[in-house]
């Protein structure tokens, strides 16, 4: 009798620890279902902001193209080079054998070189 109340007084203890780990994991996935809850719509709302700015873009371009479309066909800007000309222009880089370690035709400034880290 007395062997058989030691073992059910293990029993229950290691019974308690378990319930008492189950309640830390309940508790830790709650915790985790809450943060996942709150993230998922603050994502939400940055891939909507992110179409919502594509599309605005999108506008922004397509109205820029129908007013040089506009400008073109009005004849305001015949003095600007066209593309086949833009087309033809070379410089002295051509001739090298390294051409395209620099960018071809007309560059000002050079912002950024092969290799340069760019922190965002």
């Amino acid at each position: 009798m007395h062997e058989t109340r030691k073992k059910l007084k293990s029993a229950t203890i290691q019974y308690e620890e378990k319930i008492i780990t189950l309640e830390e994991q309940r508790a830790y996935l709650l915790n985790f279902l809450t943060l996942y809850k709150n993230k998922k719509v603050s994502l939400d709302q940055q891939i909507t902001n992110l179409f919502e700015t594509r599309k605005q873009l999108k506008q922004r371009v397509a109205g820029m193209v129908q007013k040089i479309h506009t400008l073109y066909e009005s004849g305001e800007i015949n003095d600007v080079i066209s593309y086949d000309k833009f087309m033809e222009m070379s410089d002295d880089r051509e001739e090298r054998a390294n051409m395209f370690s620099w960018p071809v035709l007309p560059v000002e400034v050079i912002e950024n070189f092969y290799g340069d880290t760019i922190s965002f």
